[in-house]
């Protein structure tokens, strides 16, 4: 397990050090803006809104899946899909070095970076349902 921070650079740079380790398929477990605090989606979707590269993950059969769009700052105004700062960079870094990864988000703002909710409630919620996917 790694905490990378917010951002591109850091999520690539924490992704890296991971993989000198090891092969393993990989799981990231971040927050993202999006209409409903709390809820948990399984990003099938990622568009980086800097490049406007496109990457596709497989869908969940039990989670609500949802598209994730990557920016380089945090968005304060509602858009069609979640808004987070590192989905983009690490399939990109995972595509790099041909390893599987699954994106999971936990709606932590309405696309109000100044409302985002510093509760780690919000994640621990979902442990159960992490667990059973790891």
């Amino acid at each position: 397990m790694v905490i990378s921070g917010i951002g591109k650079v850091k999520a690539a740079a924490a992704l890296s050090h991971i993989l000198a380790k090891t092969s393993q398929p990989l799981l990231n477990i971040g927050y993202a803006a999006g209409e409903e605090v709390g809820k948990l989606y399984n990003v099938h979707k990622i568009i980086d809104a800097s490049s406007h590269k496109v990457f596709h993950l497989p869908k969940s059969a039990t989670l609500p899946n949802a598209a994730c769009s990557t920016f380089d700052r945090p968005l304060a105004h509602p858009i069609e899909t979640l808004a987070d700062m590192e989905a983009s960079a690490l399939v990109e870094c995972a595509n790099i070095h041909k390893i599987p990864i699954a994106i999971l988000k936990v709606v932590s703002d309405p696309y109000s970076p100044e409302k985002m909710t510093r509760d780690a409630t919000l994640l621990e919620r979902h442990i159960d349902t992490i667990l059973s996917i790891l």
